[in-house]
């Protein structure tokens, strides 16, 4: 408290900037550090490290972020993973999956730039080159336009423009999308084919995709696709992003929305670096960052560019991906004198000064006086003490009442203006944005830093059985590339761009792209030889239109270390 008040009385209370994700995802414990931002009038955080891109890209086209039960893939004919990795990440969606494969005889589609758990049991595994999945989305739809499966008098009663879709999609063939993506027009056309005639066709969209500087474009077209053959009518048909915006809740009381200064700047969280090093693009007419405060995030390791940056409690949570409204309530006595973020955060409001009332409240009496502000029921009346559906009903859920923008309809022009500031290059309709790190002589290879299995972003990275499971950091490299660079599998690589180099072991692997390289997992950085881990070659641009951290969008090359 008295180092935040100094650096105030120096440079001003935006000096203070309370830098803050998911480590825990309870919104009292998470969030609950925006109400002390607000009281003290310290720089706001634009959230950007995980999902604004994916957002933008969804609700440009479907207006709210919330979609198809997921529990309905049990009822699915095809189910198409895009950018996503459930059998590690959402391992509650494969025992649908599973149930819809045993007993319909679905079929499991995959897009990732590489194979995956996931991609290992599908029918069909298609690995386009990072940054290239809006040009086989357009690719998909021109073919179900031009050979029949376009479900017309859906487009005419749901859609906002589908003629102009048509006409715009009239050169985005498959042989088009095969020079982009890298993938077999073949492979393209036959994807198109089967998801044209399966009318109980589920789109689980990930968020892998979004992570490039096209990502919310990229997003946008893949969403496009269950409009144009109508698939939302089905059960079991149609697409699901994420569940977020199903809890209707007040969250005025723990972010404290009632004390916000409208004129406090806004830092992009995805660009601490540069904030740190003074940058005015961030900064504006505002005083350097001098103090933060760090909740629940691991800077050093997470945030792109990181070259740059390498200096038991009550709670309430909102879904990813189904339809509940949970509470955790708390079971164990805290260990020793360790103390929940409310009770950290209560605490240094009262050295500060800070006034509010979510200070002078317990955890479990926010989430009742949310509850009550937002017209749902007391935790005590949640099913079973723990959760509430909010599931609006299978009409809603599928849209069949409208879609969530004003006219009710799904768009195929996205207004990317009202979605953020950097929209001036951006296409109206679904396309390929070739504004990615694309790779040149000096740099021919796209990196995926993907999620690892045993990890959780930096959860998990550092006890000693997931660590025994992972081994150690490996960049996974298609075997064309080793030969042509006389690398062996386990050789050590040194992996460079302009803003760093690591060194890591080669694995041998063939289910990419030979342009492709995979490493799995944010290692801590004393893993690696140097000291610091992967993100040292991640970008910190932002992604368009509003922000969002492009870590799948990076070129380097590769050498024997």
């Amino acid at each position: 408290a008295e180092r935040l008040t100094l650096a105030a009385q120096r440079h001003g209370p935006e000096t203070v900037w309370p830098h803050f994700y998911s480590g825990t995802m309870g919104l009292v414990q998470r969030d609950g550090i925006q109400r002390l931002a607000h009281a003290m009038r310290y720089s706001c955080q634009h959230s950007t490290i995980c999902v604004s891109l994916v957002d933008a890209g969804w609700n440009a086209a479907v207006g709210q972020k919330r979609g198809v039960d997921g529990r309905e893939i049990a009822k699915s004919d095809l189910i198409v993973v895009w950018g996503g990795n459930q059998a590690s990440t959402q391992v509650n969606l494969m025992a649908h999956i599973a149930e819809a494969r045993r007993e319909r005889g679905a079929k499991l589609v995959v897009v990732d730039p590489y194979r995956t758990a996931t991609a290992e049991i599908a029918d069909l595994h298609l690995a386009p080159l990072p940054g290239t999945d809006g040009a086989l989305a357009c690719a998909v739809m021109h073919a179900l336009f031009k050979e029949g499966y376009a479900d017309r008098a859906y487009l005419a009663r749901y859609t906002d423009d589908p003629d102009g879709l048509e006409s715009h999609l009239e050169n985005r063939t498959p042989a088009w999308a095969a020079g982009i993506t890298g993938l077999p027009e073949e492979a393209i056309l036959h994807f198109a084919r089967l998801y044209g005639q399966t009318k109980r066709s589920f789109i689980r969209l990930g968020y892998g995709f979004s992570r490039s500087r096209n990502g919310a474009t990229q997003v946008f077209a893949v969403a496009c696709l269950p409009a144009v053959t109508g698939a939302w009518q089905y059960e079991g048909g149609g697409a699901l992003y994420s569940q977020h915006g199903l809890a209707p809740l007040d969250r005025t009381l723990i972010e404290g929305r009632d004390v916000l200064d409208p004129t406090t700047r806004i830092l992009d969280q995805s660009r601490i670096g540069p904030i740190l090093l003074g940058d005015k693009r961030d900064l504006g007419d505002g005083p350097p960052v001098t103090a933060l405060f760090i909740q629940n995030t691991n800077p050093m390791v997470v945030s792109p560019a990181a070259g740059l940056v390498f200096l038991e409690h009550d709670d309430i949570y909102t879904a990813g991906a189904h339809t509940f409204l949970q509470i955790g309530r708390a079971i164990l006595t805290p260990y020793a004198e360790c103390r929940s973020n409310h009770e950290v955060q209560s605490a240094l409001a009262k050295r500060l000064g800070a006034s509010h009332p979510g200070f002078e409240m317990t955890a479990l009496e926010i989430i009742e006086h949310t509850l009550k502000a937002s017209g749902l029921p007391p935790p005590d009346r949640f099913e079973e003490g723990v959760w509430h559906d909010c599931w609006p009903g299978f009409e809603t859920s599928h849209f069949l009442d409208g879609f969530a923008h004003k006219d009710r309809k799904f768009h195929f022009r996205a207004d990317w203006a009202a979605l953020g500031p950097q929209h001036a290059n951006l296409p109206a309709f679904p396309d390929h944005v070739a504004a990615i790190d694309d790779g040149d002589p000096a740099r021919p290879f796209r990196l995926v830093p993907a999620p690892s299995r045993s990890f959780l972003n930096t959860s998990f990275n550092n006890t000693s059985s997931s660590l025994a499971r992972e081994g150690r950091p490996t960049a996974m490299i298609h075997p064309q590339a080793l030969a042509t660079l006389g690398i062996a599998d386990g050789d050590r690589v040194r992996v460079r761009n302009a803003q760093g180099s690591v060194v890591m072991h080669a694995r041998s692997f063939e289910g990419m792209q030979p342009r492709v390289i995979i490493t799995e997992g944010l290692w801590p950085n004393h893993a690696f030889e140097e000291g610091i881990g992967i993100n040292l070659l991640t970008s910190a641009d932002p992604g368009l239109p509003g922000g969002g951290a492009v870590f799948h969008d990076t070129s380097v090359w590769l050498r024997p270390a």
